[in-house]
């Protein structure tokens, strides 16, 4: 429901270079609840070598994310629900002409597994009721041959607990997942932010950038013993866009000049 934030891309983009410094190094990442791949798009453009699995189950959704991503020969859409089910499934797909939203092609993204609950105060959704498959990411993975899942981006309005329930083992080996989590009843008998937190806490991951409003919002987890790692290069992140920024302040004053260079070399990575 949220478009993707850049500086959240940003963030994943630093700590992943810094884990897999070998550019030809394959990594795989899965993007569950995919609708237009425009989020696995920019992980193609930023780690050519990485296998990009997409989850999207909706058609209309398929639709655009098949042309979307035809010349990005890394990507592969899963034309399927991700739950702690195999086989056909309910799923309720977001009617764009009746539903009342800003957004233009009628907010197809709040798509879910659940009916919406009609409570949100900010769309009105009107939803189709049809028959999807669902994979479990321990079958897919199985059936693929993939042993390890190194970054998770998930999106699945109300229903991230359900596809994080689905990797069964495999959860323990992922080292950063980024997801949308409500707050608020936005779908009937959905999955909270609660939920979700205590699943992975219990697997041991850590949260980063807890913010939290009264609807939704996006978070980061992190695998215990990347946690460390992953805040080393945001600081040195942070600091570095800081002082880039401080340089083009200063070089009118002609400052510039007296601060040693190896000043703003320390904050390189």
């Amino acid at each position: 429901m949220i478009k993707f934030d850049m500086e959240d891309l940003t963030k994943i983009f630093v700590f992943l270079e810094k884990l897999f410094p070998n550019s030809s190094e394959e990594i795989n990442i899965f993007d569950i609840g995919s609708r237009d791949c425009e989020e696995a798009i920019e992980f193609s453009k930023k780690f050519h070598n990485a296998k990009i699995f997409s989850f999207e189950p909706n058609p209309d959704a398929i639709k655009i994310a098949k042309k979307n991503i035809s010349s990005f020969k890394n990507i592969t859409l899963v034309e399927k629900a991700v739950s702690n089910m195999n086989g056909a499934v309910d799923f309720y797909p977001i009617d764009p002409e009746l539903t009342e939203t800003t957004h233009e092609d009628g907010n197809i993204g709040a798509s879910s597994l659940f009916k919406a609950s009609g409570k949100y105060p900010l769309e009105k959704y009107v939803q189709n009721k049809i028959t999807v498959e669902s994979i479990t990411i321990e079958k897919f993975c199985e059936d693929n041959g993939i042993e390890t899942i190194d970054f998770v981006w998930m999106d699945l309005q109300g229903a991230e607990y359900l596809a994080l329930k689905s990797f069964g083992e495999l959860l323990s080996k992922v080292k950063i997942i980024h997801t949308e989590a409500e707050f608020f009843e936005i779908y009937e008998n959905q999955y909270f932010f609660k939920d979700i937190q205590n699943l992975l806490n219990k697997t041991h991951f850590l949260i980063h950038g807890d913010r939290k409003h009264n609807l939704f919002s996006n978070f980061i987890f992190i695998k215990k013993d990347f946690f460390l790692m992953f805040l080393i290069e945001f600081i040195k992140y942070n600091f570095q866009s800081t002082f880039v920024n401080l340089k083009i302040f200063l070089k009118p004053l002609k400052i510039i000049k007296r601060i040693p260079k190896k000043f703003f070399n320390f904050f390189k990575f």
